[in-house]
């Protein structure tokens, strides 16, 4: 949402709960009858919801950015705007349960050093929904996902923290610049079991998942902070406590059960609310703050040292001109400049009229407080 999508932080947090009130909050009854006479194929959730909802998100914050159909908006992207990169495991012939990276940009080996990427190779040119799907596929509770050769059916389990592969991922791609600044957020200390369906394996699916994830986003925090030494700014926005044992992977439980239909989660979101602002008060938000003004010295030191190239990379900027139809937009401000001054001289240029850049007016402000 942040990356691919451009979302601002209350955006994210408003279509967080719109997809969760339609895909969680609307669970099959009767998934649980999985052993004969009574066998049934179905998971918990429907699958068709989760694809629906990822296609209406993406067609959404979209608009006016991709010219394609805005429900099938790829992962691909431009090199010079965020790069992102999605985790999931995945399965082929030749590589039978493994982590997978699913990237916007295209990754090969380098030539000279030898060093290569996990499964190295083009972007991906799956769309987002394929891609969501991707991630979130798990036994008893989505369908897997197929992709090209890849088969995803238990989606983040044992890659519930891929701030490693982040960062090799970097030093793979500059290996003469190292990252200034590297911010890990995680989704709280819990655990959670769950029958499986389809066979003893699907059964125990769930169960091996959840054991090698509980020691997985420690064991990766602490792999980071010595894989990125010194030069390096490492936050790990992470809560400890066990509070968050309270809340389920896919709970969504309403205040009232006559409140279902129309706010499915309320219960949950408050009792998750109640979590964050405990952990903020805590010591969580002076850790949030130092975090931010690193950030924001990065982002005014990148300003100064290419104006244009932060423009791009912060605003997805591109420049028409509206004399020659038939060229492709420009993406720098000075590659426009430089067209006008050789293509049309003495004409009269305000380069901001012919700009365009990528609009979060639109953008909904959540409801909810955010310090």
């Amino acid at each position: 949402m942040l990356a691919r999508l451009r979302m601002i932080p209350h955006s994210a947090l408003e279509e967080y709960i719109g997809i969760s009130n339609r895909v969680y909050g609307r669970p099959r009854t009767f998934h649980c009858r999985r052993f004969p006479p009574l066998w049934s194929p179905e998971r918990k959730y429907s699958t068709y919801g989760l694809e629906r909802a990822i296609r209406d998100l993406t067609s959404v914050y979209n608009r006016g950015a991709y010219a394609g159909n805005l429900e099938v908006v790829p992962l691909t992207s431009d090199l010079d705007i965020c790069r992102t990169i999605v985790v999931a495991r995945g399965e082929s012939r030749a590589d039978p349960d493994k982590r997978h990276i699913l990237r916007s940009y295209s990754h090969y080996p380098n030539k000279e050093t030898g060093n290569a990427p996990l499964n190295p190779g083009p972007s991906c040119g799956a769309s987002l929904w394929e891609v969501g799907h991707a991630t979130m596929a798990a036994p008893t509770y989505f369908e897997k996902q197929e992709l090209g050769s890849w088969s995803f059916k238990y989606g983040g389990m044992r890659a519930s923290n891929p701030t490693e592969d982040a960062v090799h991922e970097l030093q793979l791609l500059e290996p003469m610049q190292p990252p200034t600044v590297v911010v890990s957020i995680g989704t709280g200390a819990r655990h959670h079991t769950s029958m499986g369906n389809g066979g003893v394996a699907n059964m125990l699916a769930p169960f091996r998942g959840l054991l090698a994830a509980i020691g997985d986003t420690d064991k990766v925090n602490r792999k980071v902070e010595k894989q990125l030494g010194r030069g390096s700014s490492y936050f790990r926005i992470n809560d400890r406590s066990g509070d968050w044992n309270r809340v389920i992977m896919d709970q969504w439980i309403p205040l009232f059960e006559n409140e279902r239909k129309q706010s499915p989660g309320q219960q949950t979101m408050g009792e998750m609310r109640n979590i964050v602002e405990k952990y903020l008060k805590g010591g969580g938000q002076e850790e949030m703050e130092r975090c931010a003004e690193k950030l924001v010295k990065l982002r005014r030191r990148r300003l100064l040292a290419d104006p244009d190239r932060w423009e791009r990379f912060a605003l997805v900027s591109t420049f028409h001109c509206p004399s020659c139809p038939n060229i492709d937009t420009f993406t720098s401000r000075a590659a426009f400049e430089r067209h006008f001054e050789n293509n049309h001289p003495g004409a009269e240029l305000n380069i901001d009229r012919y700009k365009n850049i990528w609009s979060y007016e639109g953008q909904r402000r959540s409801s909810w407080y955010i310090p």
